[in-house]
């Protein structure tokens, strides 16, 4: 079980920042359904531990900001759009995409909770049998990230250059990461 390396884009492309995020989500929700396996055949060793404490701190602090970004920024920011271009069907539509991947985000939130507890145990060094839930969170968290991408991200065209630099710069807030005048992310604002 090996960790997936991969270079992220900055927060000046927000949407591919939060579509490169997913490829995350799908490799640490798959490795959590991999790591299962793995105690059954080689119990709790290091590698075993170790897998869980990278799972547990991508879906402990990475996941909650992508949740946050998308439901204080992204989301409202495109239902505004949606609304104001005047194709009334097509902000309904949209509209009630967002309103059915947020209400997933408290599912996928609930099932974490069984899984998290089971991996805090594996990380203590404990081959705990996995909970049912992991194989449910290793299939739905890819299949709402697909979801959002297909239904949700598709949209961002809707979103102005201010706007999205606006996202862009709420998302390194909430990071911590720390902008200057001379970013064009701050610069446009």
């Amino acid at each position: 079980m090996t960790l997936m390396p991969m270079t992220l884009p900055g927060m000046d492309s927000p949407i591919e920042m939060l579509a490169a995020c997913h490829q995350k989500v799908r490799h640490f929700a798959r490795l959590s359904s991999q790591l299962a396996v793995y105690l059954d055949n080689k119990g709790a060793d290091a590698m075993a531990q170790e897998t869980a404490r990278n799972i547990l701190r991508y879906f402990d602090i990475a996941g909650p900001l992508h949740h946050q970004d998308e439901e204080q920024d992204l989301f409202p920011a495109l239902r505004a759009a949606a609304r104001a271009s005047g194709d009334a069907p097509a902000a309904r539509a949209l509209c009630g995409a967002i309103d059915e991947v947020q209400s997933e985000h408290v599912v996928l939130d609930g099932l974490w909770a069984d899984v998290r507890n089971w991996l805090e145990r594996v990380e203590l060094g404990y081959p705990d049998q996995a909970p049912e839930g992991v194989e449910i969170f290793a299939v739905q968290y890819p299949m709402h990230a697909g979801r959002e991408e297909a239904e949700i991200y598709v949209h961002a065209s809707l979103l102005t250059e201010s706007q999205l630099a606006r996202i862009g710069r709420r998302m390194s807030e909430r990071r911590g990461l720390k902008c200057d005048a001379s970013d064009p992310l701050v610069a446009d604002a």
